[in-house]
């Protein structure tokens, strides 16, 4: 597309159980810790195939630019998922954007909305509620913070 924004694969942050070791930077300080909404996922998870699966997924940032971030996700099967997240203020818009694409891309492999809103079965939704990235519910106003999730 020659609207998108060049890509430099040699600046980037790797995470997850299946990683390598070493992080190249440099990395904005805004870049978030996709880890925090694992960790929800895998707590939000009634399967244990699914947390197995969600808990092995690697993770890794690419700089685009100062104001961008290409998030790319591999599950332990396979699958790949990628998206971009624009800096739009801070790291917990951040986060948030990057927990919304991880939860398009746990919907997709393994047909699952996580992490549901307690007493129900309905997922919760990435947002930033009062500064903070947040899990939400609009319909009860529950929120979590993203990292903190305990399932019921």
């Amino acid at each position: 597309m020659a609207d998108q924004k060049a890509f430099d694969s040699s600046l980037f942050i790797q995470g997850g159980q299946g990683a390598q070791s070493g992080t190249k930077l440099p990395a904005p300080d805004w870049a978030p810790d996709i880890g925090r909404a694992v960790a929800d996922m895998v707590a939000a998870c009634r399967r244990q195939e699914d947390a197995a699966w969600v808990g092995d997924i690697v993770w890794s940032f690419g700089v685009v630019d100062k104001t961008a971030l290409r998030v790319f996700l591999t599950a332990p099967d396979g699958q790949v998922f990628g998206y971009d997240v624009a800096y739009v203020g801070d790291a917990e818009h951040a986060l948030s954007e990057v927990a919304g694409g991880l939860q398009d891309f746990i919907v997709d492999g393994r047909q699952v909305g996580l992490p549901t809103v307690p007493g129900t079965e309905r997922p919760a939704q990435a947002s930033v509620v009062d500064g903070v990235a947040s899990w939400y519910d609009a319909a009860t106003e529950w929120k979590c913070q993203i990292g903190s999730y305990q399932s019921e």
